[in-house]
């Protein structure tokens, strides 16, 4: 399978792929940007969406989802190519209920800083 996590979802994709390698096909590495002042400022539409108190469950993860499509698609070209796959993409929001209370358990290994990924997983299994 093909996987691609965003946020908290790209660190459980990760984890997915470390554990069971034979399963992934493909691992889209998530928030390759992190940290790059351009891509804050492109996030402030999605930032907006999570402030908003009207949007709930999936319908506030999908409209997040969109809203940062400019901060995640730095190609023009692409953008609406992403935007349609966004409409294909069953949103759950599962998660969201314990990461407000504060109870999401972390899906980052205790051990991730001194495990390098496997082999297939750094050399085969990334989409550039």
């Amino acid at each position: 399978m093909d996987v691609l996590g965003v946020s908290y979802g790209g660190l459980i994709a990760q984890r997915l792929a470390a554990a069971a390698p034979e399963r992934v096909r493909r691992l889209m590495p998530p928030d390759a940007f992190d940290g790059w002042t351009e891509r804050a400022e492109r996030l402030a539409a999605e930032a907006a969406v999570w402030a908003d108190p009207t949007l709930s469950g999936p319908e506030l993860t999908r409209a997040a989802a969109v809203a940062s499509a400019g901060a995640n698609v730095w190609r023009p070209e692409a953008l609406a190519d992403h935007l349609d796959r966004l409409t294909r993409i069953h949103f759950t929001a599962e998660w969201l209920r314990p990461l407000r209370a504060g109870i999401l358990p972390a899906a980052r290994p205790e051990d991730a800083a001194r495990s390098p990924p496997p082999e297939p997983l750094c050399l085969k299994k990334w989409v550039t």
